[in-house]
Protein backbone atom coordinates (compact mmCIF):
# COMPACT_ATOMS: atom_id res chain seq x y z
CA UNK A 1 0.00 0.00 0.00
CA UNK A 2 1.23 3.55 -0.42
CA UNK A 3 0.99 6.54 1.68
CA UNK A 4 -2.71 7.91 1.10
CA UNK A 5 -3.60 11.63 2.46
CA UNK A 6 -6.87 11.84 4.74
CA UNK A 7 -6.99 15.87 4.88
CA UNK A 8 -4.93 18.47 3.25
CA UNK A 9 -4.11 21.72 2.08
CA UNK A 10 -0.88 21.10 -0.42
CA UNK A 11 0.03 22.15 -3.64
CA UNK A 12 3.34 22.98 -4.77
CA UNK A 13 6.01 25.24 -3.14
CA UNK A 14 4.19 28.36 -2.22
CA UNK A 15 1.39 26.71 -1.42
CA UNK A 16 1.86 23.96 1.58
CA UNK A 17 0.13 24.79 4.53
CA UNK A 18 -0.94 20.94 6.53
CA UNK A 19 -0.94 17.31 5.42
CA UNK A 20 -2.69 14.79 7.72
CA UNK A 21 -1.71 11.51 6.23
CA UNK A 22 -2.19 7.36 6.52
CA UNK A 23 1.51 6.13 5.99
CA UNK A 24 1.79 2.47 4.16
CA UNK A 25 3.30 1.44 7.69
CA UNK A 26 -0.32 1.95 9.30
CA UNK A 27 0.95 5.18 11.13
CA UNK A 28 -0.07 8.43 10.97
CA UNK A 29 1.81 11.58 9.32
CA UNK A 30 0.98 15.39 10.26
CA UNK A 31 2.97 17.90 8.25
CA UNK A 32 2.80 21.56 8.93
CA UNK A 33 4.38 24.26 6.85
CA UNK A 34 5.21 27.86 8.65
CA UNK A 35 5.52 29.57 5.12
CA UNK A 36 4.69 27.48 2.60
CA UNK A 37 7.71 26.61 0.72
CA UNK A 38 8.12 23.10 2.58
CA UNK A 39 7.01 21.12 4.92
CA UNK A 40 9.08 22.32 8.26
CA UNK A 41 8.29 19.28 10.16
CA UNK A 42 6.43 16.51 10.55
CA UNK A 43 5.45 14.05 13.19
CA UNK A 44 4.45 10.07 13.32
CA UNK A 45 2.56 8.05 15.44
CA UNK A 46 5.20 5.89 16.79
CA UNK A 47 2.66 2.69 17.41
CA UNK A 48 0.47 1.89 13.55
CA UNK A 49 -3.10 0.96 13.49
CA UNK A 50 -2.47 -2.37 13.23
CA UNK A 51 -0.59 -2.72 16.29
CA UNK A 52 -3.98 -1.89 18.17
CA UNK A 53 -5.83 -4.05 16.20
CA UNK A 54 -7.05 -1.70 13.06
CA UNK A 55 -7.26 -4.25 9.90
CA UNK A 56 -7.92 -3.17 6.22
CA UNK A 57 -11.98 -2.71 5.87
CA UNK A 58 -12.40 -2.12 9.63
CA UNK A 59 -14.11 1.19 10.53
CA UNK A 60 -11.49 3.34 12.46
CA UNK A 61 -11.56 7.41 13.29
CA UNK A 62 -8.32 8.89 13.84
CA UNK A 63 -7.23 12.23 14.88
CA UNK A 64 -4.12 14.51 14.86
CA UNK A 65 -3.98 17.24 17.49
CA UNK A 66 -1.12 19.78 17.03
CA UNK A 67 -1.15 22.85 20.20
CA UNK A 68 0.73 26.25 18.72
CA UNK A 69 1.78 26.88 22.02
CA UNK A 70 4.06 24.37 23.29
CA UNK A 71 4.16 22.17 19.23
CA UNK A 72 3.01 19.00 20.96
CA UNK A 73 1.03 16.84 18.45
CA UNK A 74 -0.86 14.03 19.51
CA UNK A 75 -2.39 11.00 17.67
CA UNK A 76 -5.04 9.49 18.58
CA UNK A 77 -7.77 6.59 17.40
CA UNK A 78 -11.19 5.76 18.06
CA UNK A 79 -13.38 2.20 16.97
CA UNK A 80 -16.66 3.59 18.29
CA UNK A 81 -16.69 7.05 16.16
CA UNK A 82 -15.41 9.20 18.85
CA UNK A 83 -17.11 8.10 21.48
CA UNK A 84 -13.53 7.51 23.34
CA UNK A 85 -10.20 7.96 22.12
CA UNK A 86 -6.61 6.27 22.70
CA UNK A 87 -3.52 7.81 22.05
CA UNK A 88 -1.09 6.19 19.40
CA UNK A 89 2.59 6.47 20.72
CA UNK A 90 4.49 9.08 22.54
CA UNK A 91 3.66 12.76 22.69
CA UNK A 92 5.75 14.19 19.24
CA UNK A 93 6.72 17.86 18.66
CA UNK A 94 6.37 20.76 15.76
CA UNK A 95 7.37 23.94 17.24
CA UNK A 96 6.53 26.52 14.67
CA UNK A 97 4.67 29.60 15.10
CA UNK A 98 1.97 29.14 12.81
CA UNK A 99 0.47 27.57 10.10
CA UNK A 100 0.82 28.68 6.23
CA UNK A 101 -2.52 29.61 4.89
CA UNK A 102 -2.48 29.73 1.15
CA UNK A 103 -6.26 31.27 -0.02
CA UNK A 104 -5.39 29.81 -3.67
CA UNK A 105 -4.97 26.16 -2.27
CA UNK A 106 -8.14 24.44 -1.71
CA UNK A 107 -8.60 21.61 1.66
CA UNK A 108 -8.78 18.26 0.10
CA UNK A 109 -10.40 14.95 1.15
CA UNK A 110 -8.23 12.10 0.06
CA UNK A 111 -5.74 13.51 -1.92
CA UNK A 112 -2.92 15.73 -2.69
CA UNK A 113 -1.99 18.17 -4.84
CA UNK A 114 -5.28 18.65 -7.11
CA UNK A 115 -6.02 15.19 -7.05
CA UNK A 116 -2.33 13.90 -8.47
CA UNK A 117 -1.05 12.32 -5.51
CA UNK A 118 -1.36 10.48 -2.25
CA UNK A 119 -4.88 8.97 -3.10
CA UNK A 120 -6.73 7.30 -0.57
CA UNK A 121 -8.58 4.38 -2.00
CA UNK A 122 -11.99 3.64 0.87
CA UNK A 123 -14.32 5.55 2.37
CA UNK A 124 -13.90 8.65 4.17
CA UNK A 125 -17.10 9.60 6.03
CA UNK A 126 -16.10 12.61 7.83
CA UNK A 127 -13.70 15.39 8.25
CA UNK A 128 -13.20 17.92 10.44
CA UNK A 129 -11.22 20.72 11.11
CA UNK A 130 -10.91 22.63 14.59
CA UNK A 131 -9.02 26.11 15.42
CA UNK A 132 -8.55 25.57 18.42
CA UNK A 133 -11.80 24.79 20.14
CA UNK A 134 -13.97 26.12 17.19
CA UNK A 135 -15.24 24.06 14.50
CA UNK A 136 -13.45 25.50 10.78
CA UNK A 137 -14.76 23.32 7.91
CA UNK A 138 -17.07 19.91 8.22
CA UNK A 139 -16.53 17.79 5.83
CA UNK A 140 -20.15 15.45 6.57
CA UNK A 141 -20.70 13.60 2.77
CA UNK A 142 -23.96 12.61 4.66
CA UNK A 143 -25.43 16.05 3.57
CA UNK A 144 -24.99 15.40 0.20
CA UNK A 145 -27.52 13.98 -2.45
CA UNK A 146 -26.50 10.54 -3.39
CA UNK A 147 -24.70 11.03 -6.90
CA UNK A 148 -24.77 14.79 -6.36
CA UNK A 149 -21.54 16.70 -8.15
CA UNK A 150 -21.20 19.03 -4.85
CA UNK A 151 -22.90 19.81 -1.86
CA UNK A 152 -22.76 22.65 0.56
CA UNK A 153 -21.40 21.63 4.65
CA UNK A 154 -22.87 23.13 8.01
CA UNK A 155 -20.07 25.44 7.89
CA UNK A 156 -20.84 26.71 5.20
CA UNK A 157 -18.29 25.49 2.37
CA UNK A 158 -18.97 24.39 -0.76
CA UNK A 159 -17.39 20.57 -1.59
CA UNK A 160 -17.46 19.78 -5.40
CA UNK A 161 -17.30 16.04 -6.43
CA UNK A 162 -14.23 15.14 -8.63
CA UNK A 163 -15.29 12.48 -11.20
CA UNK A 164 -12.08 12.72 -13.42
CA UNK A 165 -9.54 10.12 -13.77
CA UNK A 166 -9.20 6.18 -13.86
CA UNK A 167 -10.74 6.57 -10.19
CA UNK A 168 -13.64 8.77 -8.95
CA UNK A 169 -15.15 10.12 -6.07
CA UNK A 170 -18.72 10.19 -5.18
CA UNK A 171 -21.02 10.44 -2.84
CA UNK A 172 -22.70 6.70 -1.64
CA UNK A 173 -25.65 6.66 0.68
CA UNK A 174 -23.62 8.76 3.34
CA UNK A 175 -19.89 7.94 2.77
CA UNK A 176 -17.59 9.39 0.16
CA UNK A 177 -15.83 6.67 -1.66
CA UNK A 178 -12.66 7.89 -2.05
CA UNK A 179 -9.58 7.96 -4.35
CA UNK A 180 -9.70 11.89 -5.85
CA UNK A 181 -10.03 15.31 -4.28
CA UNK A 182 -13.10 17.12 -2.99
CA UNK A 183 -12.03 20.51 -3.29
Amino acid sequence: ANDANIIAKSGGAGARCFVFRLVSDGSLRLLLSAAGAVFDTTATSSVTLASVGITNGSRCSVRADWRQSDGRVQFFYSTNQGATWTQLGADQSILIASIFDSAAQPVEIGSGANGTVFLFVGKIYRTQLYNDITLAQDFDPSLAVPGAASFVSMTGETYTINRSGATTAEIVASAATLAKPLV
